[in-house]
Parts: C-alpha cells; structure tokens; sequence
C-alpha cells in the first residue's frame, strides 16, 4: 500500500480525496496490520475480513472507518489518534464494537485517554463491552503528571473477565509539567474483573511517576497471584530500593498476591 501511494501526486490525492477508498475485502485474510496515520488526505476505509485473527491499527477517526463481519478475530492492537471533533465517541464506538469478541487487546494509553475525555462529557455512547478479552495491555507515552487510573479502569470496566493486564508506559515529564486527572461521567463500581477474573499485573518499563496504578490494582484485585514490577533501564538500585518499600507497604485485598521486582 505504501508503495503505490508514493507514485500518486499527493495534491491531485488532496483534491480527489473524496474518491479514494481503501477497501479490503479478502474472506481468507488473517493478518493486517495498517498505519494510515502517515495520511495527510481525507479518506474512506471499509473493512471486511472473516477470517482475520490478528488486526493493528494506527490512525485517526476523521475519515469514515469501517469495520465489519469479524467474528475470527483474536487480538487487536489500537492507536487511535485525533479526538477534536464531537461525534469521536460515536465514531469510536462504530469502530470498536465489530471487535467485541476478541481474546487480547493492546491500546495506546493516549487512546484511551480520549475514550475518558469524551465519555466524560457524552451521555450517548459507551465503550462496547469485551466479554471474552483476557488479557490487555497498555501501552505508549504518559506525559506530565497526567494520572492515567480513570482512563484504564473505564476500560476494565468494560472487560468482566480479563485475567492478565499489563502496563508499558513511557513516562515523559518537564519543568512545565501539571498535575491533571480528568474525571469520570459517573462514578464507577469495582471492575467484575477486579473481583473475580484478574490474576496477573504485570507493569514494564516503572519509573517514579505511575505508583497510583500498582496501588490502585492491589487495593481492588481480589483475586490476584502476582504483581511483577520491571524497573525502567535509568533507575538505579537505590531508587529501586526505595520504591520497592513504598509498594510492599501498599494494602493488598488478595491474601494470595506476591511481589515480584525485576
């Protein structure tokens, strides 16, 4: 695809935006991955595959995305970009939901970020439930001292029996930094899967910043085995030894959970 897009003009493209689709319609298709991000033009992207089992996506929801008959398909991994425009959740929602049955997720926290901005001030839609997603990782950039915990649990919330959840955050801080915790629609439950289903936390890459996370999961897993933490390459052993005193003191609801530090 990127080849043939680089013999095109890419202003007689902006002009004829409006005639260029991406259509894939292949019944025996399992893989595809698509990063249309690099688009600087208006576009249509229609996809039907129901034998896909493994779907990447990077991009934006401005253009009209379309997502159909996946009823094959095991793990996505989704970066959605580009959230200012007021029917993004509508939009999002139309996405997503073709992918409800999936296995294994991984999301830039950056999406999932937008998905609590505008859920926080849309009372029409909501993220599509996952009830067959195990395991589902976040991952990508935090940056300043945004506080991540409402983004991620609005989103368990919506996975009843995920069982593995993993954290691979890149955390990116500057003398201008500020603290902002953007604020739920509504005030949420203990995710089902917190109470029942989830076992492993597995958080790559910690640094200073994310402590609320690994909190925020012992204090409300009840059924959770094991907690491993893998410090970031820059931390060093006294730092490391300081902040594996400040977790081992945080309160654990399963009797059962251990701490692992790598």
């Amino acid at each position: 695809f990127e080849d043939q897009v680089s013999d095109f003009d890419l202003d007689f493209l902006d002009k004829e935006a409006d005639k260029f689709n991406i259509l894939v319609f292949v019944p025996t298709l399992k893989i595809l991955v698509l990063d249309c991000s690099f688009l600087r033009w208006l576009f249509k992207l229609h996809i039907n595959t129901p034998a896909l089992e493994y779907f990447n996506f990077k991009g934006d929801l401005d253009n009209e995305v379309v997502s159909e008959n996946l009823p094959n398909l095991f793990k996505s991994v989704l970066d959605v970009r580009r959230c200012y425009y007021l029917d993004w959740m509508w939009k999002l929602t139309n996405f997503m939901g073709p992918l409800c049955n999936i296995r294994s997720m991984e999301l830039r926290i950056g999406t999932a970020k937008y998905i609590l901005e505008h859920s926080s001030s849309n009372h029409y839609y909501e993220v599509p439930m996952f009830h067959n997603l195990s395991s589902l990782k976040f991952y990508g950039d935090l940056w300043g001292m945004w506080s991540p915990w409402n983004a991620v649990k609005l989103l368990i919330c919506r996975a009843p029996k995920l069982q593995t959840l993993t954290f691979e955050l890149n955390y990116w801080c500057s003398i201008h930094s500020f603290s902002i915790d953007i604020p739920l629609k509504k005030p949420l439950d203990v995710p089902e899967c917190l109470s029942s289903h989830l076992t492993t936390c597995h958080y790559k890459g910690f640094s200073r910043h994310p402590m609320e996370l690994v909190e925020q999961i012992l204090k409300e897993s009840k059924v959770l085995k094991t907690m491993k933490i893998t410090f970031n390459s820059d931390i060093d052993s006294k730092e490391k030894l300081r902040i594996h005193e400040e977790i081992m003191k945080f309160p654990r609801t399963s009797q059962t959970c251990q701490i692992a530090f790598d």
